[in-house]
């Protein structure tokens, strides 16, 4: 079978059976390529789609095709970006999932997919490649001889050149298992002048850790400042109010020790958002973007909606936080100043 990607119309595809929309949850169509789609199927589309009651995010739903070249619309759903720390790549990897089931249920061998959320959802294409090639590639090698071809249709040249790249990765073995054992004593010798503590198999209360799981963890002034977790086969990279997770293949592993790296360097921050003492986001950034200025565009860019509502009427603070605690900064945005 073949996995590739192109550049193009995904609506004038003729060389597969099925096309996937990157859909809304009304699934009553939208802008973007849900809105392209819906067009060029004429209204007949519409009309089936409202006999369908929606569709929830990360799952998927069949239609015919009508005016378009294919047999099959696949509809589904994909996450809006909210920094990386609320499931997305978790409902972005069941949304491909999700659409290959379908196709295999209805006996379909060739699809085309956009690049799902990566327009008005907001998903950073440089994130959400290696989530579906990967949930691509993955549900391929538990379904061999299922398909005869699966493509992206990318509509420009950057996120063609994204798709591309993350498929060579994948046909290189750049996704090779690591073994987390190796890497304990790799990321030991990373961290071994700041004094870690290492925390392994349901000892000194760490109950989640079993088999050869294992805690790496830095404290600062008797508090918990940066971590490295092997837990329920994933690596996990936290500090300072951030966190995210890491499969354990050469890829992941290897961008786990360049923002480990930049963090060490104290050329990565990571950036929390509270407001009235309650949690409101948290992600990682370059140190020249610790301005102000930046964090607050950045802030209203991953926030959810209603976050940016209740900061909006009590203001909230911007906490950036280095490795080295000195060049930390809390930034103040009360309701005056939040339309800076």
């Amino acid at each position: 079978m073949e996995i590739r990607a192109i550049q193009g119309d995904i609506t004038k595809q003729n060389d597969v059976e099925a096309i996937v929309n990157a859909a809304n949850e009304s699934l009553l169509g939208g802008g973007g390529v849900d809105g392209v789609i819906h067009y060029a199927a004429g209204p007949d589309l519409l009309k089936e789609c409202r006999t369908l009651g929606g569709c929830k995010i990360g799952e998927a739903k069949i239609t015919g095709a009508y005016n378009l070249p294919c047999n099959f619309i696949i509809h589904t759903v994909g996450p809006r970006w909210h920094g990386g720390n609320n499931k997305e790549g978790e409902l972005l990897n069941h949304c491909y999932k999700s659409c290959l089931e379908l196709a295999m249920q209805h006996g379909i061998r060739t699809i085309a997919f956009p690049s799902i959320s990566t327009g008005a959802f907001g998903y950073p294409i440089d994130q959400a490649n290696w989530v579906a090639v990967g949930a691509v590639y993955d549900f391929v090698d538990n379904n061999p001889d299922s398909f005869d071809l699966i493509e992206w249709v990318c509509f420009d040249k950057n996120t063609l050149k994204q798709y591309e790249k993350e498929i060579a990765l994948h046909k290189s073995g750049f996704y090779e298992d690591v073994d987390p054992i190796v890497k304990k004593e790799e990321l030991m010798a990373l961290l071994s002048a700041y004094n870690p503590e290492v925390h392994t198999n349901n000892v000194d209360g760490f109950d989640e850790l079993e088999d050869d799981d294992y805690s790496i963890i830095i404290k600062c002034d008797g508090d918990e400042y940066l971590y490295v977790d092997y837990v329920d086969g994933e690596f996990t990279l936290g500090f300072g109010g951030w966190h995210t997770h890491y499969n354990p293949y050469r890829k992941d592993y290897e961008d786990c020790l360049r923002t480990l790296n930049g963090i060490l360097e104290n050329r990565t921050a990571a950036v929390k958002v509270m407001s009235n003492g309650e949690w409101c986001g948290s992600w990682i950034t370059s140190a020249d973007k610790c301005t102000k200025k930046d964090l607050i565009i950045e802030a209203r860019r991953i926030m959810h909606r209603e976050l940016i509502e209740k900061t909006k009427r009590n203001g909230y603070q911007i906490e950036c936080s280095f490795f080295d605690k000195s060049k930390n900064s809390v930034f103040t945005i009360d309701l005056d100043s939040s339309n800076e």
